[in-house]
């Protein structure tokens, strides 16, 4: 039924699509259902809110609101779509205030967590101590806090939990109730309130997160592990909560809203991680029903006629034998007996089997049913009512043919798939067999046995098998997926695309045939040692296409166990970065080289700078740096033109790069002024001897097409840390020092004088005093 009402979405979506433009339509109303303060909570749903209104391209309207707030809009008409926990949802699918549900909504289990989790279960806590109980066995005496005994996850999943362990439930006089603030219920436990607490899951690690909770100090009773579940957890796992439709909702606009549920992203830091394809809800009626919550409250009477149902058998046999006993009451006793034995061994073989299997006359009305069919159809049942209404109405004239098939003189086994109605009135598809039960003569047959197979798990997993074909199939990213030894047992399209080989000549092989080399053994060590002790590693990793070309890619290597933990496959997803990277180096460039001459700008000199200076520091010795002004560039750079003007700049810079070690550094700050970064001298004089020899170089000619050009320069020095130990305060000094060697008359050296300069700061802070008086 999954698979079918998402393709009929996807068709209605298409249609939609395609009509001519309708005038706006009204808003969305969404309900939510309200857990503590519906004012606090309203926040947490805005990205809901938020993303309905971009897919649907309407407006939307969101109320949290109360249990009995929701039921009231619902009846008024007042609401479009409502999520609520799933014991509030099966009570509105059965009054027919909502239609079955269209998605269930994903949890993060943490804001780290990338995926999040279409279930939750019930949580059985008390402190790690000795004087509190120490398994289930000893919850019977103890006192309980919960938020009271109608909360599924709080309460009824537990219960049922301690019942089906052959435990008793928590007495009334046990419980401590403290209210819907589920918070409350740690809080009673640790300040000795109770000795356990019932909570759903994530509670607590809602708490620790908080640094309100130590988890060392809470021991989890009746602990379970779920597979890729990651929460503490006591009881079996339910499905979240549903997103239901009111009936008053126009079908096409329903498939629109599934569609947007469906599409929803999971955004980073958000509780609500998107939604993700209806989950059966049987469970969750199955703990209703134990327990009489609304709408399975009134059990008197059903009580009564299942005990009569199980035993009329024996009491009308009882009541056969008392007045026939002077006749033949050995004889009856025995069959009596036999009987009784024969209809237990039926029922035993209908109670252990997974389908629901029923026992009907020629007539097809029943006889008795196994568990299976209690907990498919409801405890409504009865014996003598007609199968036939167990059907959905378009599935009954198939129904009538095959019983009138099995009427004829040869019967035999009819299969047939066909629509049943659940517990809750919803259609579901099924599948059905008949088998004749022969009578005292082969050729006719005194009862019937139907077997009806719910089939929504198997759609699902079908529907779920192709999502996941279809993803491995179209993904952008390169998948493989390989055996515990690694060896490949699959890959897609795009690895084929981005490596070059062909999928027959990846499978089998090894993913070893991709190393480029360029990663040490110590890289591939820390990888697999990720990979064995937390189950997943990422990262960037250089691999070698089937051409030879060496690549830069982005991996990701998860490890997947069956639901025993034990490790079946390796799943490796990655993308080639190689134009991320040549991006990078290109934002790089800009950023941090001269785009003239290719020499490093100021920004990268200052990182350099700073990096020389602390290996000076280290090494007791010094660092230079030189300011060079080109002197009277504007007039050479006005009779040459600017073309001539900027190679003569880049030749400059090609002589003065050749001219300087390695570890020096040379870069341009402005039009006609450079940076020279003179790193490891032995003392501040040592500097003098390179860079009068740098000014020789500098004035040596340059040939320039029919030009002839020779340029003098002005230096300005200061030495790190003889000058000042901050390096930005050396540089400021070697530009000071340069405009003094300018005012000596060009063509000359200067170092930076701190005295000096000081003196003519104080000389120009008090002329400006005076002219202030």
């Amino acid at each position: 039924m999954r698979a079918g009402g998402l393709l009929a979405l996807a068709l209605v979506l298409s249609v939609v699509s395609t009509a001519r433009a309708e005038p706006p339509a009204p808003p969305l109303r969404v309900g939510v259902l309200a857990v503590g303060d519906p004012g606090q909570e309203q926040s947490l749903w805005q990205p809901l809110q938020q993303h309905l209104a971009r897919s649907l391209e309407q407006r939307v309207t969101l109320a949290v609101q109360t249990r009995e707030q929701l039921d009231a809009g619902l009846e008024a008409g007042l609401l479009d779509l409502v999520l609520t926990h799933p014991g509030h949802a099966v009570s509105l699918l059965h009054q027919q205030r909502v239609g079955s549900p269209i998605a269930t909504r994903l949890l993060r289990p943490h804001p780290q967590a990338a995926e999040g989790l279409s279930s939750f279960g019930g949580v059985i806590f008390t402190l790690e101590r000795a004087s509190h109980p120490q398994n289930l066995a000893e919850l019977a005496l103890a006192r309980i806090a919960a938020p009271d005994r109608h909360w599924l996850g709080a309460y009824q999943m537990q219960a049922r939990e301690l019942i089906e362990q052959g435990l008793p439930a928590p007495q009334a006089q046990h419980l401590h109730p403290v209210g819907p603030n589920q918070w409350a219920v740690v809080e009673a436990v640790l300040q000795g309130q109770a000795a356990a607490g019932f909570v759903r899951t994530g509670v607590l690690e809602d708490l620790a997160a908080a640094g309100q909770l130590d988890l060392r100090q809470i021991r989890v009773l009746g602990a379970k592990q779920w597979s890729r579940f990651p929460l503490r957890v006591s009881t079996r796992l339910y499905p979240e909560w549903p997103a239901l439709l009111s009936p008053q909702l126009h079908p096409a606009q329903g498939a629109r809203v599934a569609a947007a549920l469906l599409s929803m992203p999971a955004e980073p830091g958000q509780v609500l991680a998107g939604f993700t394809i209806p989950a059966d809800y049987r469970e969750v009626v199955a703990v209703l029903r134990a327990h009489g919550e609304p709408p399975f409250d009134d059990t008197s009477q059903a009580l009564l006629r299942e005990l009569w149902l199980r035993h009329r058998v024996g009491l009308g046999l009882g009541l056969g034998a008392l007045g026939l006993c002077a006749l033949a009451g050995l004889v009856l006793l025995w069959e009596r007996r036999r009987l009784a034995r024969s209809v237990r061994r039926v029922g035993m073989l209908a109670d252990a089997s997974r389908d629901a299997v029923f026992s009907l006359d020629r007539s097809g009305h029943l006889r008795f049913w196994g568990r299976a069919a209690t907990r498919l159809f409801g405890p409504a049942l009865q014996a003598g009512q007609a199968f036939a209404p167990l059907l959905a109405p378009g599935s009954q004239g198939a129904w009538r043919q095959s019983l009138a098939r099995l009427q004829g003189t040869q019967p035999a086994e009819l299969r047939t798939e066909l629509v049943a109605l659940d517990a809750a009135g919803q259609p579901f598809p099924a599948e059905l067999t008949l088998q004749p039960v022969a009578g005292p003569t082969r050729a006719h047959h005194t009862a019937l046995l139907a077997f009806v197979r719910d089939l929504r798990p198997e759609r699902a997993h079908q529907l779920r098998t192709r999502l996941l074909a279809s993803v491995f199939t179209h993904a952008r990213e390169g998948i493989t997926i390989t055996d515990p030894q690694g060896t490949i047992l699959e890959v897609n399209e795009a690895f084929c695309q981005v490596t070059g080989y062909r999928r027959e000549e990846a499978l089998g092989r090894n993913p070893r045939l991709l190393q480029s080399g360029r990663q040490s053994p110590d890289f591939y060590r820390a990888m697999w040692d990720a990979l064995l002790h937390r189950g997943h590693w990422s990262g960037e990793i250089w691999n070698r296409r089937k051409n030879g070309e060496v690549y830069p890619e982005m991996l990701s290597i998860s490890a997947v166990g069956d639901p025993q933990g034990t490790l079946q496959h390796y799943v490796a997803l990655f993308s080639d970065i190689s134009e991320l990277k040549r991006q990078q180096q290109r934002l790089e460039q800009v950023a941090h080289f001269d785009s003239l001459t290719g020499l490093p700008n100021r920004t990268l000199l200052g990182d350099r700078l700073g990096q020389a200076a602390a290996n000076a520091h280290r090494h007791q010795r010094c660092v230079a740096v030189a300011h060079l002004d080109i002197d009277q560039f504007t007039q050479i750079n006005e009779r040459l033109g600017q073309g001539l003007g900027d190679e003569l700049l880049r030749l400059l810079a090609r002589r003065l790069q050749l001219t300087l070690r390695e570890d020096d550094t040379v870069a341009r700050v402005g039009g006609d002024e450079f940076m020279l970064l003179l790193c490891d001298m032995g003392s501040p004089e040592a500097s003098r001897e390179v860079l009068e020899r740098l000014q020789a170089i500098v004035a040596e000619p340059f040939s320039l097409q029919q030009h002839t050009i020779r340029l003098t320069s002005s230096l300005g020095v200061a030495i790190y840390p003889h000058d000042s130990e901050n390096p930005q305060r050396v540089l400021r000094g070697a530009e000071q020092a340069s405009y003094r060697a300018k005012q000596m008359g060009r063509n000359s050296l200067c170092y930076f004088d701190a005295a000096h300069e000081a003196a003519i700061q104080a000389r120009h802070q008090l002329l400006q005093a005076l002219r202030e008086a």
